[in-house]
């Protein structure tokens, strides 16, 4: 199995960010989407972010179909690397929005990922993933979340700076993003539950 470390920064003086990264930590650790949704969410949540806008006619998903797809995601990326820490670099917030960026840290890769085919990325590599989050609240509850990051910088560092590589990689990834795509239309989630994939 993987391993998942999550490093948070929130407290009492940031009481959004401590709510958002403990909501984050219950997906990642599998908790049942659905609990955490009726928890935390609005029941309209919008959620945008470069996955979904490849899989969502309309670039991004909604409620609890939305979070349920994120939670999957995260522990999806378990099946690509032994470690992965995600952790807060900067945060700022105000009485509705919470700004923040984390890094996604990833190392010893393994198998197939992203289109990139056995043994394709370094053994020894480790890559740093940016992730700018904008995430507003109304009543106490998540209504909006907006992430973006450099897809492409991602790609490159995995191939160690190969453009032939980078090119391939994106080129084979369609075979995973253009069935969630169809998925998506048909109201089905996009990949399977990869149930319990982090240690601890």
């Amino acid at each position: 199995m993987s391993t998942m470390t999550v490093i948070t920064q929130g407290n009492a003086e940031k009481p959004k960010l401590d709510f958002y990264e403990k909501m984050m930590r219950r997906l990642i650790e599998g908790e049942a989407a659905q609990a955490v949704f009726v928890e935390c969410c609005n029941e309209d949540l919008v959620f945008t972010n470069p996955e979904f806008h490849v899989i969502s006619p309309d670039k991004s998903l909604y409620g609890l179909f939305a979070l349920e797809t994120m939670s999957r995601y995260y522990r999806t990326d378990g099946e690509g690397w032994r470690n992965i820490t995600m952790k807060t670099i900067w945060s700022e917030e105000t009485e509705t929005t919470l700004y923040r960026e984390r890094n996604f840290i990833a190392s010893e890769p393994f198998g197939t990922f992203g289109g990139f085919e056995e043994g394709e990325r370094a053994s020894d590599l480790e890559v740093v993933l940016r992730v700018i989050e904008i995430v507003t609240f109304r009543d106490g509850k998540v209504s909006e979340i907006h992430a973006v990051y450099d897809s492409l910088g991602f790609y490159y560092d995995m191939a160690g700076g190969d453009w032939d590589l980078v090119a391939k990689a994106i080129k084979n990834s369609q075979h995973w993003w253009a069935p969630q795509l169809e998925n998506v239309k048909k109201g089905l989630y996009p990949i399977p539950d990869p149930g319990r994939v982090y240690e601890g």
